[in-house]
């Protein structure tokens, strides 16, 4: 159970709140394939993760393990992969934050991005790593406001009309916007180094996508008509309150666990000194704001089909490595899966 939650609470994020999106531009059917297929490749993708990572004597995170079986080379582009999949998750988070403050203030979203982006730069400038600490405590707070959401939104009219909502026109540049966004929220790579040797490490890791693809099909189906222009819209009252303090609450400790992850990746893997380390990890996200990347989904998209997608075909690229011969059918497919989804979604962005 110790690692379900630790896979569960990893898993279940903020990209929740890509999906009905994802699911109101593009069909139920393409949603649906889309998250069953993604929720059983992320699966073996963590399971080829955690043999790589139980055959290897030294810890490492993800580029330690990329150096130490495919090259320094390799782990160098494994290392930008992190980096601008990490920063263009802190960048959804502010895009995002906005939108929830603007709904419950008089501020607007952009006013609202500024706010939180300010709270965020105190509170790691001035709170450091102690901030840690509230992890496990908000992962409990998130899961449960998220829940609460869908039993309080629910409805089997809602249900039945988003069932029947199973085709649309086909658009290849939205069921690649849905791809990448059920990509960024099945993904978990970052927890599978810290989970524990206990019996049944595959069944949680397959359990946790279950659970994970479950919760958002349902969370999809049940906040899809609620969506207008990209965006969620409720009558004013309990529920728009309480749907936007979720989705605040559920940015808030990704934005300070991400922010400590880019940190590392500076000045760790990249070599930079600790105040300049910082200094990136706090402008990085601002900066792209300030130069227009204000659409939530293009930047979930990309940051989960092209930067996630590339983790995921390097993993697979060391447990080829590591385990010759084995389940190489497998590994290709998911290779050549993943390498075709990052093509699409960098061609669909021109």
């Amino acid at each position: 159970m110790h690692n379900l939650f630790l896979l569960l609470g990893t898993i279940i994020g903020a990209g929740i709140f890509s999906l009905p999106i994802a699911l109101s531009k593009s069909s139920f059917l393409v949603f649906a394939i889309l998250t069953v297929l993604l929720a059983y490749i992320m699966a073996k993708v963590n399971w080829f993760y955690r043999q790589i990572v139980t055959s290897t004597k030294e810890r490492h995170q993800l580029g330690g393990y990329v150096a130490k079986i495919l090259g320094p080379k390799w782990s160098f582009v494994a290392i930008i992969f992190l980096l601008l999949s990490t920063v263009g998750a802190l960048l959804a988070y502010l895009i995002l934050a906005g939108q929830f403050i603007s709904a419950i203030t008089p501020l607007t979203t952009v006013q609202g991005s500024w706010l939180f982006y300010g709270a965020m730069f105190l509170m790691l400038y001035f709170g450091g790593r102690h901030l840690e600490a509230l992890d496990i405590f908000m992962t409990v707070v998130k899961v449960t406001l998220l829940t609460v959401v869908i039993v309080v939104t629910f409805s089997w009219s809602g249900i039945l009309n988003s069932l029947s909502y199973i085709s649309s026109a086909f658009n290849l540049k939205n069921v690649l916007l849905a791809y990448g966004s059920v990509l960024f929220a099945l993904t978990g790579y970052s927890i599978v180094p810290e989970l524990k040797n206990l019996p049944g490490q595959k069944r949680s890791i397959n359990l946790a996508q279950i659970i994970s693809a479950g919760f958002y099909l349902l969370f999809g189906l049940n906040l899809m008509f609620y969506v207008k222009d990209s965006r969620f819209v409720f009558a004013p009252g309990v529920t728009m309150i309480l749907f936007n303090l979720t989705g605040f609450f559920a940015v808030l400790t990704p934005y300070l666990m991400l922010s400590w992850v880019c940190y590392d990746l500076f000045d760790k893997d990249l070599g930079f000194a600790k105040k300049e380390a910082l200094l990136m990890t706090l402008i990085l996200p601002l900066l792209f704001y300030l130069m227009g990347m204000h659409d939530f989904m293009t930047v979930i998209s990309v940051s989960g089909g092209v930067f996630l997608g590339g983790i995921a075909i390097l993993i697979a690229q060391m447990y080829k490595t590591k385990f010759p011969g084995q389940q190489t059918l497998l590994v290709n497919s998911i290779q050549l899966v993943f390498g075709l989804g990052a093509l699409a979604e960098i061609v669909s962005l021109f």
